[in-house]
């Protein structure tokens, strides 16, 4: 197995002209580790992939790779620049030749920085140890990535969840449903991190969503319907599960109708800050929507969170437990954000809006960075909260207790900076990013405090 390219920087410290060096290529992407302590920067190549268009299939309303299993187009990373902020030490991981990185994510403890390197002929994990800056394989090249990120962390860091391609599944069939089954049918398994042993996860399945609890000890899957011919394949419905570690059925939760989005009904997932509790949603007759939670083991009748007015339009937790209730109103544009403290009182609204007041009306909660795809736990400093909005031109404090909002950060409209991420929970420190190729352009580290500014750490481009 060829090889990732490693080259590591020990102290790197770059003169203003170094961090200001251009870069021709487009404008890499950030990745904040969750204790916000480092940065990685994944540089798109900007070349046109090398693929031979006849490996191209569209399945069921998917475009994807036939060879190696992964979606059409597939990610295009060819560079990974990861900053620990604390001694500035820098580590670089370049694709190897005729290879693309893709799918970046940090390990929940901020340990290890994964990615999917994609080679001709399969996908396969890697992981980045932040501490050596040594990179080693995971998995082989037998990801199935036909839907997108095919693996996820386990809390402990100790294991990844993923989907594989079947073993053994011969050659492809000729067309239809049969050929459907055969690309987007995978088998689950857990993979050590120290030893690489796969455990496999229940029998394969048409799985849409993989999501682990974050104890670990259940996985929620959904899965689509055997699909009745190749038209109609993505247009079926799911079930959605919870399963335990063995793949054993714990309980069904729902049976989902392919429009179950339109129909104002939120999928089933994992409360962030729970070790293993299942939240939903469900409209009812009278245009709201209730929140419904079920805690393992799974046996009883679902608590209703919340009841809402309007449609349900997802729920998030803080770090101490507040859970924030975002409810809508698709005809008028109506945003309503109600905040839940667990104590039986009448929730109270933090933010009340419409999306005819335009993107600045208000912000978003600040979620931990690094957190799983489906989303961690919002930030939360004492009493207080982070509110990011108008596509990161400001971020406000809002205390939760008395509603007072504090800005804390407005860009200056001719620079253009925006807020990327907030590196500790009282947004003292921001991590933002200027457009541009000039000097003036690229990442910084703002100090909301001292309203002060430095490029971020990393190694000049050659």
């Amino acid at each position: 197995m060829p090889a990732i390219m490693l080259l590591t920087w020990a102290a790197v410290a770059l003169s203003a002209a170094g961090a200001g060096a251009q870069d021709r290529r487009p404008a890499p992407e950030a990745f904040v580790a969750p204790g916000g302590d480092a940065v990685a920067l994944a540089y798109p190549s900007g070349r046109p992939a090398a693929v031979d268009e006849r490996r191209l299939l569209e399945l069921g309303g998917n475009r994807i790779n036939s060879r190696n299993n992964t979606p059409w187009p597939a990610p295009d990373i060819d560079r990974i620049v990861l900053v620990r902020l604390a001694d500035g030490v820098v580590h670089e991981v370049l694709a190897p030749f005729e290879t693309r990185l893709g799918w970046v994510r940090f390990s929940p403890d901020g340990s290890y920085l994964s990615y999917v390197v994609i080679r001709d002929t399969g996908a396969e994990q890697w992981v980045l140890d932040i501490a050596s800056g040594i990179p080693r394989p995971v998995t082989s090249a037998s990801l199935n990535a036909t839907r997108g990120e095919p693996c996820a962390w386990l809390r402990d860091a100790s294991r990844v969840l993923c989907r594989f391609v079947m073993s053994a599944r011969g050659a492809p069939p000729a067309g239809g449903d049969a050929l459907f089954r055969y690309h987007f049918t995978s088998q689950l398994a857990t993979v050590e991190l120290a030893t690489g042993r796969r455990s496999n996860v229940g029998a394969p399945a048409l799985f849409t969503r993989a999501v682990p609890s974050p104890d670990g000890e259940f996985v929620l899957v959904a899965a689509l319907d055997e699909p009745a011919d190749d038209a109609a394949a993505d247009a079926r419905g799911r079930s959605v599960e919870i399963r335990n570690a063995a793949g054993d059925l714990v309980r069904r939760l729902a049976d989902l109708p392919a429009d179950d989005a339109a129909a104002g009904r939120q999928q089933p997932g994992w409360h962030p800050a729970a070790p293993a509790t299942a939240v939903w949603s469900e409209p009812d007759l009278a245009g709201g929507s209730r929140a419904l939670g079920l805690a393992a083991p799974f046996d009883g009748t679902p608590e209703t969170l919340i009841e809402t007015e309007l449609g349900f339009a997802g729920i998030a937790w803080t770090e101490r437990g507040l859970a924030l209730v975002t409810e809508a109103d698709e005809r008028t544009g109506r945003r309503r954000t109600l905040l839940l403290d667990g104590s039986g009182r009448t929730p109270r609204t933090l933010l009340d809006w419409s999306l005819v007041d335009g993107p600045a009306a208000a912000g978003t909660p600040v979620r931990r960075a690094g957190g799983p795809a489906g989303g961690g736990v919002v930030m939360q400093d004492g009493d207080r909260i982070l509110l990011i909005g108008d596509g990161g031109r400001f971020l406000d404090r809002l205390d939760v207790g008395t509603l007072r909002v504090e800005r804390l950060f407005e860009s200056d409209e001719t620079a253009g900076e925006a807020v990327v991420a907030a590196l500790t929970a009282d947004g003292g420190t921001l991590l933002t990013r200027r457009p541009g190729d000039g000097a003036e352009a690229g990442y910084f580290l703002r100090d909301t405090t001292a309203a002060t500014s430095t490029p971020l750490p990393g190694p000049a481009d050659r």
